[in-house]
């Protein structure tokens, strides 16, 4: 490469690593407002339930994915596998972790049946969410990659916001909010 190219390429990476920390921090400044609101306004319980649903959502997603995101990507990436090939091994992923959710849902939380249905969904959602952002990173540029990493949070504030107005959180609308979230995400 030439030298203007290795300068080219210098402040291109420059201003997606600037691009990156701004969105990147955005979200996780999201993420912690969306915690404080829920803890100072509704207390310690709602800010618990929250962060508990939360954490199960990503725990049974995360053992659904079966650590293929990654693998999904550099196959994407190096034109070893299709998008289209992706998306269907994304939704049997996604598929994996409903049932996961289901067996969860009835058998560790006993959870009534409307949480268990929105838990469900909220896992599927996270799944197909999971796999699509990582896919999008093999296809796309790192700031349409930053933006979908950081909408669930911002989304999440939303919702926040809205049981601090309402003032009541319950599992039910905690788990909606997740299968709302992850699938506009």
């Amino acid at each position: 490469l030439c030298v203007s190219e290795k300068k080219k390429q210098k402040v291109r990476f420059r201003s997606q690593l600037a691009w990156t920390l701004l969105l990147q921090g955005g979200g996780a400044v999201a993420g912690i407002l969306t915690i404080s609101l829920l803890g100072i306004h509704l207390g310690p319980e709602a800010q618990g339930s929250f962060s508990l649903i939360k954490m199960e959502v990503s725990f049974i997603g995360s053992l659904a994915m079966l650590g293929l995101t990654q693998s999904l990507f550099y196959f994407v990436q190096s034109y070893r596998m299709s998008i289209q090939k992706a998306k269907v091994i994304a939704k049997s992923l996604a598929a994996l972790g409903g049932l996961f959710a289901l067996g969860y849902g009835l058998f560790v939380q006993i959870w009534a049946w409307l949480d268990i249905i929105a838990f469900v969904f909220a896992c599927v959602f996270y799944v197909w969410y999971g796999i699509l952002r990582g896919i999008i990173l093999a296809a796309a540029n790192t700031r349409i990659f930053n933006i979908l990493t950081i909408l669930p949070q911002v989304l999440l504030l939303f919702y926040a916001g809205f049981a601090v107005a309402v003032g009541n959180i319950s599992n039910f609308n905690i788990l909606f909010a997740f299968a709302a979230v992850f699938y506009i995400s």
